[in-house]
């Protein structure tokens, strides 16, 4: 399973930042599919691990690319590799919602947490690919995420980026999620009004 996969992975990762000898805890924030996979029993294959840069030491970053990103030994070993992703670059509500991982306890260095799913799912609406459809298809089918849960932490998110460099694509974002509530959710689309600075 893909989850087991990532599961060994992060596993093999804390050894190995374990192993560099430092003593405090390091936040590991996973987003994207990696943490639908961490966190339902969906399936689907997947080469990366996308993690929120979110570290005050400016040495973590490339401390974990050299352990678990592209090109390292666990990159070979799992077919998997660590992508870290700016702060600012994910569609998110200005405070996301972040869930533990069941394996917590198992690790000595890192602090794993998850993106929640109704986050998740108004993230990949900024890009909305093929295999994000097939995500949030996945989610909403499950009923992970609820109508009115998908549109609260949507308009959060929107008052989020109509106030930073993200304006430029809402139209597009918000065409997104009127198709999600059509066709994923047989709802009425939500009209969504954006500040007139914006435009």
């Amino acid at each position: 399973m893909a989850s087991s996969r990532i599961v060994e992975f992060l596993r093999d990762l804390d050894r190995g930042y374990a192993s560099l000898g430092g003593v405090a805890r390091v936040r590991l924030d996973v987003i994207g599919g990696s943490a639908i996979l961490l966190g339902t029993e969906y399936a689907r294959h997947t080469e990366d691990v996308d993690v929120l840069e979110a570290w005050a030491d400016p040495e973590v970053g490339p401390q974990l690319d050299s352990l678990a990103g592209p090109k390292s030994r666990l990159q070979s070993k799992h077919r998997l590799y660590l992508e870290r992703v700016p702060p600012g670059l994910p569609f998110l509500p200005r405070l996301p919602v972040w869930r533990p991982v069941a394996f917590q306890d198992e690790l000595y260095q890192l602090e794993v947490r998850l993106l929640d799913v109704v986050d998740i799912a108004v993230s990949k609406l900024k890009r909305f690919n093929s295999r994000d459809r097939d995500d949030v298809d996945w989610l909403v089918a499950n009923e992970f995420v609820s109508l009115a849960a998908f549109r609260s932490r949507f308009h959060l998110a929107i008052d989020e980026a109509s106030a930073s460099a993200q304006a430029e694509t809402l139209d597009r974002t918000i065409s997104n999620f009127n198709e999600v509530e059509r066709d994923f959710f047989a709802a009425s689309e939500t009209r969504v009004e954006l500040p007139d600075w914006v435009r």
